[in-house]
């Protein structure tokens, strides 16, 4: 997964009525075991100053 894709993907989830954590399991649990892996190495690879409530993803490129 690129840079690009996965602030898409995290971006369609913010977008989402429902609340972020929600929309986004549901995203990555429609995704290949593959992909998700790929998923959290992005995200691993973030300095997220809170994961709480999402206040710490934003895209800053």
């Amino acid at each position: 997964m690129d840079v690009d894709e996965f602030w898409s993907f995290i971006e369609s989830a913010r977008s989402d009525d429902r609340p972020f954590a929600e929309a986004l399991a549901e995203r990555l649990a429609a995704r290949s075991a593959e992909q998700i892996l790929e998923f959290q190495e992005r995200f691993d690879a973030l300095e997220v100053p809170s994961v709480a409530g999402t206040s710490g993803l934003r895209r800053t490129s």
